[in-house]
C-alpha cells in the first residue's frame, strides 16, 4: 500500500491505526493512572511502531544451522519443570550452541536460579570451567533503582542454585558491571551469556567487559532481545552496535542475539575495548 509517497505493509498501517485509536481512548489515561511503568510500556510500544514504519535497520535473523551449528548435536535438557529464565526452545538452542562450541571457558552474567548454568555445565566437557555472576543476597533491598529487576534478585537470593555443588561451576556474587574478568580468569572466554540487568548502561558494561576477554573465535549470546521491553536497554544497545558495524545476528524463534568474533572485527573502534588475542 502506498501512502504519502512511501510504501507500507498493511500490517504496519494496522499497527499505526490501532495505536491512534488507543491514544484517543480512555484506556490510555487509565494506563497513566496505573503507574509510571504501565505508562512507559505504552510509550515504548508507540516508539516501536514509529521505528518500524520509519524503517529503522534491524539485526538480521539466522537459524542455528546458518551460524554453522550442525543439526546432529545430542544435548542434555531438563524440561520437567518450566524454567523462569528462558523458554524450553531457547534452552535447547543454547544447549546446541554449547555442544557445538565445546568451550573451555564459559562466562554467564546473570545466574538467577542457576537452571541455565546447570544446562551449560551438562552440555560442555568435564574440563570446561563455568563462571557465573549474580548480585549478592540483599543487594536489591533499598537500592532497587540501581537494578532493572530487584524482585528477581530477591527471589533468586532465596532459592538454592539448581547446579548445587557442581565442581565445574564457580559462583561469583558481585555486581557484574564491576567484575574485572582479566583478573578472575586464567584463559580467554569461548562462550559468554549476557542475561542480567536490562538497563542500558548495565548491558553496555557487561558486554564490554566480556569482549575484553573473548577468545579469537569466541561467541557472545545476549538474552531478551525483544521488540518491546520495559527496561529497553538490551535492544537499544545491540541495535546501536549493529549500526556501528558489529556483525550481530538474531537467532530465529528466540530472543537471542549472537556475535561470533572474527579476525576482521575491530573491537577497539566499535566498542573501545582491546580484546585478548591468545
Amino acid at each position: 500500500m502506498r501512502l504519502y509517497g512511501r510504501e507500507f505493509k498493511v500490517s504496519q498501517l494496522m499497527k499505526v491505526s490501532s495505536l491512534l485509536s488507543m491514544s484517543a481512548s480512555p484506556l490510555f489515561f487509565r494506563a497513566l493512572m496505573k503507574g509510571p511503568l504501565v505508562a512507559f510500556e505504552y510509550s515504548w510500544k508507540s516508539l516501536e511502531v514509529y521505528r518500524e514504519v520509519a524503517g529503522d535497520t534491524d539485526i538480521p535473523v539466522s537459524s542455528l544451522s546458518g551460524l554453522g551449528v550442525a543439526g546432529n548435536e545430542k544435548i542434555w535438557i531438563d524440561l520437567s519443570e518450566p524454567s523462569s529464565e528462558m523458554t524450553g526452545s531457547e534452552l535447547a538452542q543454547l544447549c546446541c550452541l554449547a555442544r557445538w562450541k565445546n568451550p573451555a571457558v564459559v562466562v554467564e552474567i546473570g545466574t538467577c536460579k542457576g537452571f541455565t548454568t546447570m544446562h551449560l555445565s551438562r552440555n560442555t566437557s568435564d574440563d570446561c570451567r563455568i563462571f557465573t555472576v549474580d548480585l549478592p543476597p540483599g543487594a536489591a533491598d533499598g537500592r532497587s533503582a540501581e537494578f532493572s529487576d530487584p524482585q528477581l534478585i530477591r527471589s533468586s537470593a532465596r532459592t538454592e542454585r539448581a547446579f548445587g555443588s557442581d565442581p565445574k561451576i564457580t559462583q561469583i556474587l558481585q555486581d557484574s558491571t564491576t567484575v574485572e574478568w582479566g583478573k578472575v580468569l586464567n584463559a580467554p572466554v569461548d562462550l559468554a551469556l549476557v542475561d542480567a540487568s536490562h538497563l542500558y548502561e548495565h548491558v553496555r558494561k557487561d558486554t564490554e567487559a566480556v569482549m575484553r576477554v573473548l577468545s579469537p573465535n569466541g561467541i557472545v549470546v545476549w538474552h531478551d532481545y525483544r521488540p518491546v521491553e520495559i527496561r529497553r536497554g538490551v535492544k537499544k544497545y545491540l541495535d546501536e552496535l549493529y549500526r556501528k558495524g558489529l556483525p550481530l545476528k538474531r537467532i530465529a524463534e528466540s530472543s537471542f542475539c549472537i556475535y561470533q568474533r572474527s579476525a576482521a572485527d575491530d573491537l577497539v573502534s566499535l566498542l573501545g575495548v582491546i580484546p585478548c588475542n591468545e
